[in-house]
């Protein structure tokens, strides 16, 4: 056996060496792991409880995150032990520390603690003094820019570097600084262990997030509004945790750490630490998932994937704690040592995995949009269960706004999709009644179907206007030798769509609308790469698959609606509620929030010819009670951005007026105005007609009823079919 395995003597040249001091402690610790590997984990802890401050817990966790690849051998250690008096040469096999040798150990030690504690106090008075001196953060500051950020509370100093102070107690003890390439460094010689920077009220806090640093910090805040302390490093997270317990001792205390995940395997300190924190307080732990292959905390889930993804991922961590005590109060006893079953607790928020999968790839329109989507994915898995199946339309009014690559991502997680670009009503008929299950059709470039000139699709669009309902079926005839047989073909499957423009009334209102846009400078995706990143979207497909089939028999067939949201929108709604009640949490509130904003925005869109025609005539006749044809045509076509002047080349005329009305049951008729007959219509023949189509007159614009959010509930929808042609003509 060499010296430097001889373990009487490693033993003893640890004791020579003082364990209070953190650093020497860790190096030391790594120093016997290298030379006894996990076999050296009791000599190491026997040495490190002689110091004062001692902790069980934090000497395991410690030890487990080691790492032994980092040049600190057992030679260190020896070179350290002969700094402090230690000698190599004597005889340790029988080794003891005299009380002498004890007691001036004991001496030095307190020595260099009263050492440490005037370094402190000094820290700590230089700390206030450059906090009170340093300026507030402008919001445009380069690091708050790139973490995407607000400053809550921090201040600047020379050079342009964040201060943040390090609070023990509600006195700043020391400071971190973060300079412009995000260096951090603390005031030397301040005390740090146990301190802490609060963002947020936490006075009277039912729950708090407790992370590492600060710009992790300003994300969780910014995302749930919950209050957030800052530990400042992975090792602080304990003792920050407990001393939170203490003062509040009925919150709930969520640990958000960074996953320090290492491609070549070396422990991840960051879920060790949070993991033993959270068991030593009961508190729960909240890790963020990897991004690119790499070390993730939760402030790079917010820039990569909006403040959205943070709050659904610390919501998903409690909610899934809440679920596992509940089901760990009710099993009986004998139970509690089983696996719990993973439908029932992990999968059960896959809708959340598939929401930020979505959104890594997706730029919406807004996030309500985003919320439409998730849940649409998810009813697909579901087809058995809906009576009607809404149709989900990206449109754009230019190419490169995104619609292919949603198609593209949806692909991915939907169940036996099939997508359609340039296929025969015959591909499609036979697709739909495949025997092993409805497919999932994704129709990208769907203008080509719905143009003006696309006549000789027609059958294609008895398919998608049809097939929402359950039932829909196509009729054909077949010929069998010399006999024509009639046979009938479902039509009833899910459906998304792409395309540039508009769709017909009678699509878009069976349709989810997700009007698409371009990406403005800044605004950011994850470029997706289908051989790189399908494989995850599968995965998703089949945790989605089998957490369906457990929710099947539960779903609510009638979910309630929020106000506004009834009729063909209810039909529209009513799968992708019963979905967000199923999976629970915030998104059975999320899903009808989404509901109210994109139907208000589809009602509020491009109105049709009829529509339009209406609210100006409602601004035209104003107070009076009737007005000439003639005075009325040259009215509409005085009104500023009005189409009556340009119908197909040709201004509006008394015929082209009558024929629009009549779908409204509203004719002309013989009126006197002064001493002459003329023919006319009146405020009280089309009064009905306002009621029934136009919103509230405090809701329109100009002379054009556009319904904004806020009178959503009080519109109602044209009679499907009506100038499907003047709306989507080329000309128009």
């Amino acid at each position: 056996m060499t010296v430097a395995s001889d373990v009487p003597r490693l033993t003893a040249a640890l004791s020579a060496i003082p364990a209070h001091d953190r650093e020497t402690w860790v190096r030391m610790g790594m120093a016997v792991k290298s030379e006894l590997g996990e076999a050296g984990f009791g000599i190491w802890d026997s040495w490190s409880k002689t110091a004062t401050n001692y902790s069980e817990p934090d000497a395991k966790t410690v030890w487990r995150s080691l790492d032994c690849t980092g040049g600190v051998t057992v030679g260190s250690l020896f070179h350290e032990a002969q700094q402090r008096g230690f000698q190599l040469t004597r005889d340790y096999q029988s080794y003891i520390p005299t009380p002498s040798d004890i007691a001036e150990r004991e001496h030095k030690a307190r020595e260099a603690k009263a050492r440490k504690a005037n370094k402190q106090a000094e820290a700590a008075t230089t700390a206030q003094a450059i906090w009170e001196a340093s300026l507030l953060v402008p919001v445009d500051h380069p690091y708050l820019q790139r973490k995407g950020i607000q400053p809550h509370g921090v201040r600047v100093g020379p050079p342009n570097q964040l201060i943040i102070p390090v609070m023990i107690d509600e006195g700043i003890t020391s400071l971190q600084f973060i300079d412009t390439e995000d260096r951090k460094l603390f005031l030397p010689g301040g005390a740090v262990k146990g301190g802490s920077f609060s963002l947020g009220d936490l006075t009277e806090a039912s729950t708090i997030l407790i992370c590492e640093g600060y710009a992790t910090g300003a994300s969780l805040l910014e995302a749930t509004g919950l209050p957030v302390v800052v530990a400042f490093s992975a090792n602080n997270l304990l003792p920050v945790a407990k001393q939170l317990r203490q003062q509040y001792p009925k919150a709930v205390i969520v640990l958000c750490g960074d996953n320090d995940v290492h491609a070549d395997g070396k422990p991840n300190t960051g879920l060790i630490v949070a993991t033993a924190a959270a068991k030593a307080i009961g508190g729960i732990v909240a890790m963020p998932d990897v991004i690119n292959n790499g070390r993730t905390d939760w402030n790079d889930v917010h820039v990569k994937h909006g403040l959205d993804a943070v709050r659904v991922g610390i919501e998903s961590a409690m909610r899934r704690d809440q679920e596992l005590e509940a089901m760990m109060t009710t099993i009986p006893a004998t139970m509690i040592e089983r696996e719990p079953d993973p439908i029932l607790i992990e999968d059960k928020f896959v809708l959340d995995k598939v929401h930020t999968f979505l959104g890594r790839f997706v730029a919406y329109p807004s996030r309500h949009a985003h919320v439409a989507h998730s849940l649409w994915v998810v009813h697909t898995h579901l087809m058995d269960a809906w009576e009607s199946t809404p149709r989900l339309a990206f449109l754009s009014p230019e190419p490169g706004s995104g619609k292919t690559r949603a198609m593209e991502v949806t692909e991915t997680l939907v169940p036996r999709p099939v997508e359609a670009i340039n296929v025969s009503s015959a591909y499609m008929f036979r697709k739909i009644s495949d025997p092993n299950g409805l497919p999932t059709i994704l129709h990208d470039e769907i203008d080509t179907i719905f143009g003006a000139k696309a006549k000789e699709h027609e059958e294609i669009r008895g398919v998608i206007n049809a097939g929402h309902r359950r039932g829909a079926a196509a009729g054909r005839c077949v010929v069998k030798g010399k006999t024509i047989e009639t046979e009938e073909l479902p039509a009833f499957c899910a459906v998304a769509m792409a395309g540039l423009g508009n769709l017909p009334d009678t699509i878009l209102s069976r349709s989810i609308i997700i009007r698409m846009r371009r990406r403005a400078p800044g605004e950011e995706v994850e470029a997706y790469r289908r051989r790189v990143h399908a494989p995850e979207g599968y995965a998703l497909r089949n945790r989605l698959a089998a957490w369906a089939k457990h929710i099947r028999d539960g779903l609510n067939a009638y979910p309630t609606m929020p106000n506004g949201i009834t009729d063909r929108n209810a039909d529209v709604w009513e799968s992708l509620l019963s979905v967000a009640d199923a999976a629970g949490g915030s998104w059975p509130e999320r899903a009808r929030v989404a509901a109210v904003a994109l139907v208000a925005d589809a009602r509020g869109g491009q109105p049709s010819l009829g529509i339009r025609l209406l609210g100006d005539l409602r601004t035209v006749f104003g107070d009076r009670d009737s007005l000439a044809t003639a005075d009325l045509l040259l009215a509409l076509i005085n009104l500023e951005e009005s189409p009556w002047g340009d119908l197909k080349g040709k201004p509006l005329d008394a015929r082209r007026l009558a024929n629009l009305l009549k779908h409204y049951a509203v004719v002309s008729k013989q009126i006197r105005i002064g001493e002459v007959n003329h023919k006319g219509y009146t405020r009280e023949a089309l009064w009905d007609a306002f009621l029934r189509y136009l919103p509230p007159i405090e809701s329109s614009v100009g002379g054009s009823p556009m319904i904004g959010a806020t009178s959503a509930t009080n519109a109602t929808v044209e009679p499907a079919g009506l100038f499907t042609e003047e709306v989507f003509s080329d000309d128009n």
